[in-house]
């Protein structure tokens, strides 16, 4: 009981110290002031989310009563505005206010324009739930403007009305069908795995190609794994033979006057960028990537930069034309264990990405990152900060302006900027000569004492204390020769791993390479490193399910459903639009595996709950659920798949596509329609003489005639020709009414 309550009160002042630290912190960045500090604004309650429901409901109505006529509309649709005419009056005279933001109010002249702009005072969770709205109310939306600038939205209920909006620009879209992921093709090959015990194969039985590069992708990362899991435990065997305790303690003067970049963005600069580096005899290259990343399941490689040791400097462009299929060549490179793979935090995004989208394997991998962890350089981990603290760059606070734009920016937007490039070449121009200053700092921070160093006798000490006899390295490179790899498979194919060092014998020669200093190898601090960034270099890619069950959309919907059961017969989502969902998911992973790409690129789950809420029948009503569809849908070639969606939706059941397939009402058709009862016929009617008297010198016939058209409907023209029919329109009411009169009597 004693322990227990002692435990209670330490939890409880850890809990008092965490709380005070997290006040301190909001205070110090609040300028110092604990009233200064302001809360998180939430998002729309459950009251503010029912009127603004109500205001795009009545929106909705009131724009396809405004644009066509009456007799055009349901009846069912004139009732409903009857009844809310109380409300309808509040919505078109006064502004509607929700939450601090003004909705504009709904009069005739705005509900006659083509669309709606909201307010651009809504957070970015306020926009996504007025676009839950706009799907309860069957209205179009997107969002316009620029990203985390004037972001604002716009809904229509008329599936051309965005047709009208001025500088609107489509989202970005990863090319899916052209930049396939390695880890995903069906197009890689293999050949057909030894029968197991049971199974006999006759020789009319084959394999379909998405099994074949299912079983190569997994035999291949296998494979690598054990040339990774060799170097981590011997991580000695990292080190370069010019890796000595002389030139270690003594790095040369860094130079980038030496350096040239190129920007590889053909097919033909890939193939000259490959042919460059491995003629070039490189120890180190430092390597870094830019990615789309909307989350763990949605990533793809953008940007890939490079530079040697000796100041080759590569940005490639493995989104331009024919690039990406020839990114596999750099997979000998950096397979060659005799070369070492520099890198800044290289597990996250890095390693993950080149090997999911290109088969690339990282062997033999410094990360300086985890090399500052060990020194304890706590302020100075960023890549930024590690290079403005050994005073590697003249200019860091260009360095850091670029990081502050770029960093987080989306890489898939092109053509590429030339400050874009600058901050791709920055993250990757250092690491050379940072990984020889951190090898100094670690040599530094733990230094061995001599006796260890040096040994007795030829006899060679390990961490643990325990002699080890003279050969030293001869387990670990019989181990590696032992597990070489065949070179004879095609590069393009898949990955070899292939290592120079490996394939020759043990002479002399080896010995002597073999031997590194001693103060070196049994540096722990610096075997610790080396053995975490071998480490690093296993977080490859796996495939990965996304929870379908925990989608926001779909819990939005049925909370909504379970909020409405019993106060209203407003349609909500249903255990049979569960059901559906379930099926929009299983038929997304297949379509995913026959193309070879990722289920999430294909299309997202806000989609599909949203295609199960409201069954869609047609490519219009489709876009109601998303204005803007993936590039996937839009590629010809993949219509097939469009179709399936649609078979399988028709296929849960037809009870709501008359809903959302109703007629369509084009707002262009609004314009043609109205256009004779807004104009008289007489006014497009130009003589041959009123031609000549309005511009006598004039060659061109047809700009006179429509300069006079023009002036006959003018506003000026046009009110009086309307005055005259509404005075006409009055006298004949009163004669009717006159009549009428005299009948009733």
């Amino acid at each position: 009981l004693a322990c227990h309550r002692r435990t209670k009160v330490i939890l409880n002042l850890n809990l008092l110290n965490y709380s005070m630290g997290r006040y301190n912190r909001n205070r110090n960045r609040n300028g110092g002031s604990s009233g200064s500090y302001k809360k998180k604004v939430k998002s729309f309650n459950l009251v503010e989310r029912d009127l603004l429901e109500a205001y795009l409901t009545y929106y909705h109505n009131a724009a396809s009563r405004t644009c066509f006529p009456p007799d055009d509309i349901d009846s069912d649709d004139d009732e409903t505005i009857r009844a809310s005419n109380r409300q309808s009056t509040a919505f078109e005279n006064d502004s509607t206010w929700i939450r601090g933001h003004e909705f504009q109010a709904l009069k005739p002249d705005l509900l006659e324009l083509p669309y709606l702009a909201l307010p651009s005072t809504l957070s970015t969770n306020d926009r996504r739930i007025l676009y839950e709205l706009c799907i309860h109310t069957n209205l179009y939306h997107i969002g316009a403007g620029k990203k985390f600038v004037d972001r604002y939205s716009i809904v229509t209920p008329h599936p051309d009305g965005f047709d009208h909006v001025s500088g609107l620009e489509e989202p970005l879209e990863f090319p899916v069908t052209r930049c396939k992921p390695w880890f995903y093709r069906n197009d890689i090959g293999g050949v057909c795995p030894s029968p197991r015990q049971g199974m006999s194969f006759s020789s009319s039985y084959s394999f379909s190609p998405q099994f074949l590069s299912r079983h190569k992708v997994k035999e291949t990362t296998d494979k690598h794994k054990i040339v990774i899991q060799d170097l981590m435990a011997y991580p000695d065997q990292c080190l370069r033979k010019a890796d000595t305790v002389k030139k270690v303690s003594n790095p040369p003067v860094f130079d980038a006057s030496c350096h040239t970049m190129t920007l590889v963005d053909t097919a033909e600069k890939m193939n000259k960028c490959v042919k460059e580096i491995e003629n070039a005899d490189i120890t180190e290259l430092g390597f870094d990537l830019e990615a789309y990343n909307a989350s763990k399941y949605k990533q793809a490689t953008c940007l890939i930069q490079l530079c040697t040791n000796l100041g080759q400097e590569y940005v490639i462009d493995v989104l331009a034309e024919g690039v990406w299929d020839e990114v596999p060549l750099l997979r000998p490179i950096f397979a060659d264990k005799s070369i070492v793979k520099i890198g800044h935090a290289i597990s996250s995004i890095d390693v993950p990405c080149l090997h999911r989208d290109f088969g690339i394997f990282i062997v033999n991998a410094f990360d300086t990152m985890e090399a500052a962890v060990k020194l304890k350089m706590k302020n100075h981990l960023g890549l930024t900060k590690l290079c403005k603290y050994y005073d590697l760059e003249k200019d860091s606070e260009r360095h850091s302006t670029l990081k502050d734009l770029y960093q987080t920016c989306d890489w898939r937007e092109r053509p590429l900027k030339d400050d874009q490039i600058e901050y791709g070449i920055k993250d990757v121009r250092y690491l050379s000569q940072l990984r020889r200053l951190l090898l100094k700092d670690l040599l530094d921070y733990d230094s061995v004492p001599s006796i260890v160093a040096n040994g007795s006798n030829g006899t060679e000490w390990t961490r643990a204390g325990s002699p080890r006899g003279p050969p030293g390295r001869e387990e670990s490179a019989n181990l590696s020769s032992d597990r070489s790899f065949d070179k004879s498979e095609d590069d393009r194919s898949f990955f070899t791993a292939h290592d120079n060092n490996d394939a020759k014998t043990h002479s002399a020669d080896d010995t002597e390479s073999s031997s590194r200093d001693a103060e070196l190898r049994y540096n722990m601090t610096l075997m610790e490193v080396l053995k975490i960034s071998q480490q690093k270099t296993l977080s490859l890619w796996s495939e990965k399910s996304e929870p379908d069950e925990k989608n926001p959309t779909l819990i939005s919907l049925i909370n909504r459903a379970k909020r409405l059961a019993d106060i209203t017969d407003t349609k909500t989502f249903s255990d049979e639009d569960l059901s559906l969902y379930k099926e929009l998911v299983e038929w997304r992973k297949d379509a995913a595996k026959k193309v070879g790409i990722m289920s999430s690129m294909l299309c997202d789950l806000d989609l599909l709950a949203n295609v199960a809420y409201k069954r869609p029948g047609s490519l219009t009503s489709l876009r109601k659920a998303s204005y803007f569809l993936s590039a996937f849908f839009q590629d010809n070639e993949n219509s097939v798949h469009l179709e399936d969606l649609f078979s399988v939706v028709a296929a849960a059941g037809n009870d709501s596509l008359a809903n959302t397939d109703a007629i369509v009402r084009l707002y262009s058709e609004r314009n043609i329609k109205k256009r004779p009862n807004q104009v008289p016929q007489h006014i497009y009617e130009v003589d041959d003489e009123e031609i000549s008297a309005a511009s006598p010198t004039d060659l061109n016939i047809e700009v006179v005639r429509r300069n006079i058209i023009s002036k006959r409907s003018s506003p000026s023209s046009t009110s009086n020709a309307m005055k005259l029919t509404l005075t006409a329109v009055v006298l004949s009411a009163a004669v009717i009414g006159v009549k009428a009169f005299k009948q009733r009597r």
